[in-house]
């Protein structure tokens, strides 16, 4: 890596959630308004990546954007590469270690679990997990099914509270043993 890349490294795992995007986005990214970011970067391709609006994508989120297993073969076949663009739907949840493979939609309104290698699209509104990724449940299963067996808090920006008041509402509804 030059010097700067190593600059550029430096600046976006120095930047908050909120400011990497338009780090990204110098580099080719296309990412929508109000997208919090936890990765560092978006694999040796980042002008391959789109991600839509109110996006999270959580720490440890590898995009990978070629397949190099062509590498097998590259001195029968030196041009040889699989290049794929990856897209991201609107307010999209991305959990943590996910591996997302070149070619990749993922539709809007979907969680995608930690852990989980994305190989194929994802439909809109579905939640997947797994190695390979599979789905689990609707948006709306899984909504119903949260609110069910987790009864909402109130959050305290919308009473005007502080986050000691969060997590005395927290201790109160889990107790320790």
């Amino acid at each position: 890596m030059n010097v700067r890349g190593i600059i550029r490294d430096i600046r976006v795992r120095l930047a908050d959630e909120y400011r990497r995007p338009e780090l990204l986005r110098r580099e080719g990214a296309q990412i929508g308004r109000g997208c919090r970011l936890l990765v560092t970067n978006l694999g040796s391709e980042p002008y391959l990546v789109t991600i839509g609006d109110e996006t999270l994508v959580s720490g440890g989120v590898q995009f990978l954007t070629h397949d190099a297993g062509t590498w097998v073969f590259r001195r029968e076949h030196p041009e040889a590469g699989r290049f794929g663009r990856i897209t991201v739907g609107s307010r999209v949840f991305i959990g943590a270690q996910v591996i997302i493979l070149p070619g990749v939609t993922i539709g809007d309104r979907s969680i995608i679990g930690a852990g989980a290698v994305v190989t194929k699209d994802v439909p809109p509104g579905t939640v997947v997990a797994g190695i390979p990724a599979r789905v689990i449940s609707t948006i709306a299963q899984y909504e119903r099914r949260t609110l069910q067996d987790f009864p909402p808090l109130y959050t305290p920006l919308e009473a005007g509270e502080s986050n000691g008041d969060l997590r005395s509402q927290l201790e109160r509804r889990y107790p320790r043993r």
